[in-house]
């Protein structure tokens, strides 16, 4: 369970970052577009650092989805630890109960129906 918590800790940690680089990304763009639009240098520089930053947002986003993966793993791997252990519990009860009813079932089905005889 505490190495289930410092990995969402650790995803939560990173998901900051992915949104800090994405936010700078952004922040470049917006310059670079105000750049375009005041007519500053179109040379391959400025094109080449377009394309650099297209790359970087589409690898900021599989960062993001990554990370979203995995939190999702890391919360189904914990249901599923819980749910363990409820099975673990729950289940040789169950099986002693099915296997008393079982033995019983005759008995059970004539109190049912009323016949008079109880268990």
């Amino acid at each position: 369970m505490a190495g289930q918590r410092s990995a969402l800790e650790r995803i939560t940690a990173l998901e900051e970052r992915v949104d800090g680089l994405k936010g700078t990304i952004d922040v470049l763009t917006e310059k670079i577009d105000l750049l375009l639009d005041q007519g500053a240098q179109r040379g391959e520089a400025m094109t080449e650092m377009r394309s650099d930053i297209t790359r970087l947002r589409t690898s900021v986003a599989g960062l993001k989805t990554d990370t979203a993966i995995i939190r999702n793993g890391v919360m189904l791997a914990r249901v599923g630890g819980r749910l363990g252990r409820f099975l673990i519990w729950i289940a040789p009860i169950a099986v002693g109960a099915f296997v008393w009813l079982g033995d019983r079932w005759d008995l059970l089905v004539s109190f049912i129906r009323g016949s008079g005889r109880s268990p």
